[in-house]
């Protein structure tokens, strides 16, 4: 490795490792579905899918209950003006998913739907799909409350009414409905994780850690028990293992926390949030600055098939209460030439006895240690 590598000062220790490489690949975004990355140490994830349109039920206008429906409650309706009704929804749900989505038509026609029949639960629903593709959540929140004050077992409403309060920032309430949620399908691991999300985040960590070992419980090891692929299955499995860690985190149980977050990576390593962020510790030594304490070093190992690479670096994270606190601090970066060529790639990192910093390098096969008299 050569003086430059790094922009801070170093003390090397020359050390032969073997490690394995993992791959790299785009982390979805949250937009009409995907995931929402939240915990920069732990990656955890709120799974999100985007919410089926409201049921037309043109054959039977008086509507049905199933799930993914609702229907048109209350007062005495007319068959007129249900297939009118049906016949506003079908347009509503054609501008939604339209390739190229046409939304303020779609909120248009939803909205005269519920003009039309303000007791039908439906309209009020497909406004708040609308709202919520959109990123406008408070009143995508607005919407499905009253979809399901109309319509209690309206099922699809539960899930993008939790997502959208959840990011609201509003951790109690997201929680009070995942639980219900639960009550409707109460083998869905999704759910389970999500609520272990919010749970972390409203800071309940106890209850995030019985949540998410539900989650993982009901995934399996094999993922015979889970509906979804085998791909599927373990991006959610990574996400639970992800969240259980940050809650073992903010319980101040660090090795657990720290195990957690290694059995995410092994279980989805194509996963951008299992791998990114490869290696992590906590530190809880007295070498260093009293700022260092409790909060997280994390080893980024760093992109392969980006064109401007990511990465290449360790950062560290302070925490308060067992949270993130502030963006991230660089510790140790220059692993990249000037041509973007990886002179090395961190993929470990640990705490030795003296309290220092050991970063692992598989590419420069080399164990770099700082100490406190490295840090700026």
């Amino acid at each position: 490795m050569s003086h430059r590598l790094f922009l801070i000062l170093l003390i090397v220790i020359a050390v032969a490792l073997i490690f394995s490489a993992p791959t790299f690949v785009a982390a979805q975004e949250p937009t009409g579905g995907g995931t929402l990355t939240r915990d920069l140490t732990g990656g955890a994830a709120l799974i999100f899918r985007s919410p089926a349109n409201p049921t037309v039920h043109a054959a039977q206008p008086t509507g049905g209950g199933d799930v993914g429906g609702g229907k048109v409650t209350g007062r005495k309706t007319s068959k007129t003006t249900v297939r009118e009704q049906d016949q506003i929804l079908a347009r509503a749900n054609a501008a939604r998913s339209a390739a190229q989505p046409r939304y303020s038509e779609a909120e248009q026609q939803y909205q005269l739907a519920a003009r039309l029949a303000p007791d039908d639960a439906r309209a009020f629903a497909g406004l708040g799909n609308v709202y919520v593709d959109q990123g406008r959540f408070v009143e995508a929140v607005n919407s499905y409350k009253q979809a399901l004050k109309l319509q209690p077992d309206y099922g699809a409403a539960y899930m993008p009414l939790a997502f959208a309060l959840a990011r609201s920032d509003k951790y109690p309430e997201s929680i009070e409905v995942y639980q219900p949620a639960l009550k409707i399908d109460p083998t869905n691991p999704e759910v389970y994780n999500n609520l272990g999300f919010a749970f972390n985040h409203a800071n309940r960590y106890a209850e995030a850690v019985d949540v998410c070992k539900q989650a993982i419980r009901l995934l399996g090891e094999t993922g015979e028990a889970y509906k979804q692929g085998f791909q599927e299955r373990n991006e959610v499995l990574s996400h639970a293992y992800k969240n259980l860690g940050n809650a073992y985190n903010g319980l101040n149980r660090y090795e657990e926390a720290s195990e957690a977050l290694k059995q995410a990576t092994k279980v989805e390593p194509t996963n951008a949030a299992a791998y990114f962020n490869l290696g992590l510790t906590f530190y809880n030594a007295d070498a260093f600055p009293d700022r260092y304490r409790g909060g997280a070093f994390i080893g980024q190992h760093g992109s392969w098939n980006r064109s401007v690479p990511n990465g290449y670096k360790v950062i560290f994270v302070a925490f308060e209460n067992g949270r993130p606190l502030g963006p991230p601090e660089e510790i140790l970066t220059g692993f990249l030439d000037e041509q973007d060529n990886a002179l090395g790639r961190p993929v470990g990192v640990a705490v030795d006895r003296a309290g220092a910093l050991l970063v692992a390098d598989d590419v420069g096969n080399t164990v770099w240690r700082v100490t406190a008299s490295n840090l700026r």
